[in-house]
């Protein structure tokens, strides 16, 4: 079971997620999206889980700051728009996407992400 005081926030065994996500509060975030919020402060950091459905994609967005993706479970392919490249990332693996970096992002199977963003993504820019 996961821990949340005023001084930190501890999740066990995450990468178990599949087993423990009915400990989390999801809410709809997109179509094919949930998302779990474990925190957020006043200058725009924050941190959430995600579960994406297979098949999902992500509409293409602007990075304000830093974004930190560790896979938890599942696989997906971001696509970033200014250098064409593709990213293929699995379960263990952790991707940053740096400031100013836009990209889209595509679930290929199902599955779960801790995610933290430095400052909030754009999606209309």
């Amino acid at each position: 079971m996961s821990t949340k005081t005023d001084s930190y926030i501890k999740i066990p065994n995450i990468f178990s997620i599949e087993e423990t996500h009915h400990q989390f509060k999801w809410e709809k975030l997109m179509d094919g999206v949930l998302i779990s919020r474990l925190n957020q402060d006043s200058n725009g950091s924050s941190s959430a889980l995600l579960k994406l459905e297979t098949g999902v994609k992500i509409p293409e967005h602007l990075h304000t700051g830093y974004e930190y993706v560790l896979l938890l479970s599942g696989e997906q392919r971001a696509n970033c728009s200014e250098s064409g490249a593709e990213t293929h990332s699995k379960k263990g693996e952790l991707v940053i996407a740096k400031p100013g970096s836009k990209h889209e992002i595509q679930n290929i199977r199902g599955g779960y992400v801790l995610i933290i963003w430095e400052k909030p993504v754009k999606f209309d820019f």
